[in-house]
């Protein structure tokens, strides 16, 4: 994660690709909705934002989108649905 000038979090794709199923291979618009969803998600948290809990993110919004889940909305909703009950 980096802060940009602005205060905000921004997330980059690595955390996506770090838990990305072995094998698994996303279209790049699709890895362009899921880093958006990862975005929305992190945004949507207080600050301070765990590597760890970023990393909980991009998990699920990863197993949604490889379940047919292609709305960043609802891959962020989700995510954060997922590490609530975690």
């Amino acid at each position: 994660m980096r802060r940009s000038d602005a205060g905000t979090v921004r997330v980059s794709a690595r955390y996506l690709c770090m838990d990305s199923p072995k094998g698994t291979v996303f279209k790049p618009e699709l890895v362009e909705v899921m880093e958006e969803a990862l975005q929305l998600s992190v945004d949507a948290l207080p600050e301070p934002i765990s590597s760890g809990t970023v990393q909980e993110l991009a998990k699920a919004i990863l197993h949604n989108a490889k379940d047919g889940a292609t709305n960043p909305d609802d891959l962020s909703r989700l995510a954060l649905l997922e590490i609530q009950l975690h």
